[in-house]
Protein backbone atom coordinates (compact mmCIF):
# COMPACT_ATOMS: atom_id res chain seq x y z
CA UNK A 1 0.00 0.00 0.00
CA UNK A 2 2.58 2.41 1.12
CA UNK A 3 4.29 2.00 -2.60
CA UNK A 4 1.09 2.76 -4.43
CA UNK A 5 0.70 6.35 -2.08
CA UNK A 6 3.97 7.06 -3.66
CA UNK A 7 2.89 6.25 -7.13
CA UNK A 8 0.04 8.25 -6.36
CA UNK A 9 1.93 10.83 -5.35
CA UNK A 10 4.75 11.35 -8.19
CA UNK A 11 1.48 11.14 -10.50
CA UNK A 12 -1.09 13.31 -9.03
CA UNK A 13 1.67 15.71 -8.88
CA UNK A 14 3.58 14.89 -12.33
CA UNK A 15 -0.31 15.78 -13.83
CA UNK A 16 -0.62 19.27 -11.51
CA UNK A 17 2.90 20.76 -12.31
CA UNK A 18 2.57 20.10 -16.30
CA UNK A 19 -1.18 21.91 -15.99
CA UNK A 20 -0.40 24.81 -14.09
CA UNK A 21 3.61 24.72 -13.01
CA UNK A 22 5.72 23.85 -10.14
CA UNK A 23 6.09 26.89 -7.70
CA UNK A 24 1.76 27.51 -8.49
CA UNK A 25 0.85 24.09 -6.85
CA UNK A 26 0.47 23.55 -3.46
CA UNK A 27 1.20 20.15 -0.94
CA UNK A 28 -2.24 20.81 -0.44
CA UNK A 29 -3.51 19.93 -3.78
CA UNK A 30 -1.34 17.15 -4.48
CA UNK A 31 -2.44 15.66 -0.91
CA UNK A 32 -6.13 16.04 -2.22
CA UNK A 33 -5.69 15.06 -6.12
CA UNK A 34 -3.67 11.62 -4.58
CA UNK A 35 -6.08 10.91 -2.13
CA UNK A 36 -2.69 10.51 -0.06
CA UNK A 37 -2.95 11.98 4.07
CA UNK A 38 -0.21 14.78 4.78
CA UNK A 39 1.74 12.09 7.58
CA UNK A 40 1.97 9.67 4.70
CA UNK A 41 3.03 11.98 2.36
CA UNK A 42 5.98 13.21 4.70
CA UNK A 43 7.15 9.40 5.03
CA UNK A 44 7.73 9.24 1.39
CA UNK A 45 9.34 12.60 1.22
CA UNK A 46 10.96 15.29 3.02
CA UNK A 47 9.39 18.13 1.53
CA UNK A 48 7.90 19.74 -2.18
CA UNK A 49 11.65 20.21 -3.21
CA UNK A 50 11.81 16.01 -2.74
CA UNK A 51 8.79 15.51 -4.48
CA UNK A 52 9.68 17.29 -7.73
CA UNK A 53 13.15 15.74 -7.48
CA UNK A 54 11.40 12.66 -7.28
CA UNK A 55 9.60 13.84 -10.27
CA UNK A 56 11.90 14.91 -12.27
CA UNK A 57 13.90 11.49 -11.62
CA UNK A 58 10.78 9.77 -13.04
CA UNK A 59 10.48 11.88 -16.06
CA UNK A 60 14.04 11.20 -16.77
CA UNK A 61 13.75 7.45 -16.84
CA UNK A 62 10.74 7.66 -18.95
CA UNK A 63 13.04 9.50 -21.46
CA UNK A 64 15.86 7.48 -21.26
CA UNK A 65 13.33 4.58 -21.83
CA UNK A 66 12.35 6.89 -25.42
CA UNK A 67 15.49 7.32 -26.35
CA UNK A 68 16.76 3.57 -25.28
CA UNK A 69 13.63 1.69 -26.75
CA UNK A 70 11.20 2.86 -28.24
CA UNK A 71 13.71 5.16 -31.15
CA UNK A 72 15.69 1.96 -32.08
CA UNK A 73 12.71 -0.04 -32.39
CA UNK A 74 11.40 2.82 -35.34
CA UNK A 75 14.28 2.26 -37.08
CA UNK A 76 14.76 5.99 -38.15
CA UNK A 77 17.77 6.46 -36.31
CA UNK A 78 18.27 9.56 -34.17
CA UNK A 79 15.18 11.39 -35.75
CA UNK A 80 12.95 9.26 -35.16
CA UNK A 81 13.03 11.18 -31.22
CA UNK A 82 11.32 13.96 -33.27
CA UNK A 83 8.67 11.52 -35.03
CA UNK A 84 7.49 10.34 -31.60
CA UNK A 85 7.63 13.88 -30.26
CA UNK A 86 4.98 15.01 -33.31
CA UNK A 87 2.53 12.45 -32.23
CA UNK A 88 3.09 13.98 -28.77
CA UNK A 89 2.31 17.82 -29.26
CA UNK A 90 -0.71 16.90 -31.82
CA UNK A 91 -2.24 15.05 -28.37
CA UNK A 92 -4.80 17.41 -26.61
CA UNK A 93 -3.17 16.61 -22.97
CA UNK A 94 0.14 17.61 -24.32
CA UNK A 95 1.85 20.41 -21.97
CA UNK A 96 5.28 20.56 -22.58
CA UNK A 97 8.79 19.23 -20.80
CA UNK A 98 8.52 19.05 -17.08
CA UNK A 99 12.34 19.95 -17.08
CA UNK A 100 12.06 22.86 -19.15
CA UNK A 101 9.34 23.96 -16.95
CA UNK A 102 11.96 23.48 -13.55
CA UNK A 103 14.87 25.60 -15.48
CA UNK A 104 12.44 28.48 -16.23
CA UNK A 105 10.71 28.19 -12.72
CA UNK A 106 13.82 27.65 -10.61
CA UNK A 107 16.71 29.91 -12.17
CA UNK A 108 18.98 29.59 -9.29
CA UNK A 109 21.75 26.99 -10.09
CA UNK A 110 22.44 26.19 -6.71
CA UNK A 111 19.12 25.57 -6.12
CA UNK A 112 18.34 21.11 -6.04
CA UNK A 113 15.42 20.91 -8.30
CA UNK A 114 17.31 23.30 -10.72
CA UNK A 115 20.03 20.81 -10.75
CA UNK A 116 17.74 17.99 -11.18
CA UNK A 117 16.79 19.67 -14.23
CA UNK A 118 20.25 19.96 -15.64
CA UNK A 119 20.84 16.39 -15.15
CA UNK A 120 17.89 15.87 -16.96
CA UNK A 121 19.25 17.82 -19.88
CA UNK A 122 22.60 16.37 -19.51
CA UNK A 123 21.69 13.00 -19.55
CA UNK A 124 19.30 13.48 -22.82
CA UNK A 125 21.94 15.16 -24.41
CA UNK A 126 24.24 12.61 -23.95
CA UNK A 127 21.56 9.33 -24.91
CA UNK A 128 20.99 11.71 -28.22
CA UNK A 129 24.43 11.29 -28.99
CA UNK A 130 24.96 7.42 -28.34
CA UNK A 131 22.53 7.08 -30.50
CA UNK A 132 23.99 8.63 -32.97
CA UNK A 133 27.43 6.54 -35.67
CA UNK A 134 29.93 5.77 -32.43
CA UNK A 135 32.73 5.75 -35.00
CA UNK A 136 31.94 9.53 -35.31
CA UNK A 137 34.22 10.73 -32.78
CA UNK A 138 33.29 11.32 -28.89
CA UNK A 139 33.63 15.38 -29.35
CA UNK A 140 31.70 15.41 -32.54
CA UNK A 141 28.82 13.31 -30.94
CA UNK A 142 28.44 14.93 -27.81
CA UNK A 143 28.12 18.11 -29.69
CA UNK A 144 25.60 16.82 -32.00
CA UNK A 145 23.54 15.68 -29.38
CA UNK A 146 23.61 19.25 -27.37
CA UNK A 147 22.47 20.64 -30.60
CA UNK A 148 19.28 17.98 -31.12
CA UNK A 149 18.78 19.26 -27.63
CA UNK A 150 18.40 22.19 -28.24
CA UNK A 151 16.21 21.59 -31.25
CA UNK A 152 14.00 19.39 -29.69
CA UNK A 153 13.82 22.13 -26.49
CA UNK A 154 12.91 24.86 -29.15
CA UNK A 155 10.50 22.26 -30.97
CA UNK A 156 8.61 21.76 -27.00
CA UNK A 157 8.08 24.84 -26.38
CA UNK A 158 6.79 25.90 -30.06
CA UNK A 159 4.24 23.03 -29.12
CA UNK A 160 2.35 24.75 -26.27
CA UNK A 161 1.51 27.46 -28.95
CA UNK A 162 0.79 25.42 -32.16
CA UNK A 163 -0.50 21.97 -30.47
CA UNK A 164 0.60 20.10 -33.90
CA UNK A 165 2.60 17.85 -35.14
CA UNK A 166 4.47 20.93 -37.03
CA UNK A 167 7.21 22.32 -34.35
CA UNK A 168 8.63 18.41 -34.34
CA UNK A 169 8.29 18.08 -38.14
CA UNK A 170 10.29 21.08 -38.53
CA UNK A 171 12.82 20.34 -35.80
CA UNK A 172 13.07 17.13 -37.64
CA UNK A 173 13.89 18.27 -41.13
CA UNK A 174 16.58 21.05 -39.77
CA UNK A 175 18.11 17.81 -37.57
CA UNK A 176 18.30 16.20 -40.71
CA UNK A 177 20.21 18.69 -42.43
CA UNK A 178 22.78 19.10 -39.37
CA UNK A 179 23.52 15.22 -39.57
CA UNK A 180 23.74 15.45 -43.01
CA UNK A 181 26.52 18.09 -42.62
CA UNK A 182 28.39 15.05 -40.52
CA UNK A 183 27.30 12.53 -43.94
CA UNK A 184 25.13 10.71 -40.86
Amino acid sequence: MARKARERLLESARELFAAQGIRAVSVEQILDASGVGRASFYRHFSGKDDLVIAVLAHYNEHWRDLLHHQVPERGAGVLGVFDILAQRFAAPDYRGCLALTALIEFRDPDHPIHQAAVEHQDRTATDLAALLDPAMGRTDRDRIGRQLLQLIDAAMLTALRDNSERPAQEARTTAAALLHQYDL
